[in-house]
Order: C-alpha cells, then structure tokens, then sequence
C-alpha cells in the first residue's frame, strides 16, 4: 500500500513540474491561425458553442477549432485580426523577421503594398498578425 501511494506522489509531482514547462495555452483554428494565451490565471468558458477565454479576452467557434497545446512560444502579443482598424489609424508594417516594409495612414492603404504572406501589423499599441492570400 505503501509502494502504491509513494508510485502516485511521484507521478502526480512528475506531471505538475512538467505542466510548469508550458506557460503558453495555443489554439489553433480550422484557417490554420494560431492563438498563443498566458496560462497564468487562465480561464477557459463554453457558452453558446464558443470557447471564452479569460472572461471574453479571445472567443472562439468550438467548431473552428482544430487543436489546442501547451507551448514554450511567447507570442501572445500577437493577435488575430478580427476586427477593423479605424479609419485613420497609421500602421506600420514588419516581416516576420522584423523588417519595417514602411509606414501607412491606414491598413487600406497598406494592403495593396503586400505581396502574399504574414506580416506584423503594428498600430495603436497593439501587434497584429495579417496574413494575405
């Protein structure tokens, strides 16, 4: 018996220190975007067929949804662009490796400069992740 729970305490401790590893929570969408989330003081809700994530912060379409994992990367200043920019909003616009491909009044005006891929939009104090097709 004793065997037993000394088996148990070293599995349960195994599991918690590795859990500690991953400070990130991604999810990966069905469009192939990814979502990287802090997992300290994580809260994960499901409401109406979507997932909440930290009281409304990320919403996501549990049917959209191909996987989530734990993660080392630290890209959760990255966001999905789901929303539009005010008109008047002056972007700047980065490779992924960092490179400025220039500043612009607005993301309209920035677009027809892209060529296809991933670019880091950034404005109004936030990183925005763009992919063109």
């Amino acid at each position: 018996m004793k065997r037993l729970l000394f088996l148990f305490v070293v599995i349960a401790t195994t599991i918690v220190a590795m859990a500690d590893d991953y400070p990130y929570l991604t999810f990966e969408k069905s469009d192939g975007t990814k979502q990287s989330v802090a997992v300290e003081n994580l809260t994960l809700d499901i409401s109406d067929g979507q997932l909440v994530v930290n009281s409304g912060t990320y919403n996501f379409t549990l049917t959209d949804l191909t996987k989530m994992y734990f993660t080392t990367s630290d890209a959760t200043s990255i966001d999905e662009l789901t929303a539009t920019l005010p008109e008047n909003c002056t972007v700047e616009v980065f490779t992924l490796e960092g490179v400025s491909l220039g500043q612009y009044d607005s993301l309209q005006t920035a677009r027809p400069a892209l060529q296809q891929g991933v670019f880091l939009i950034k404005t109004q104090g936030k990183t925005l992740k763009v992919t063109v097709k």
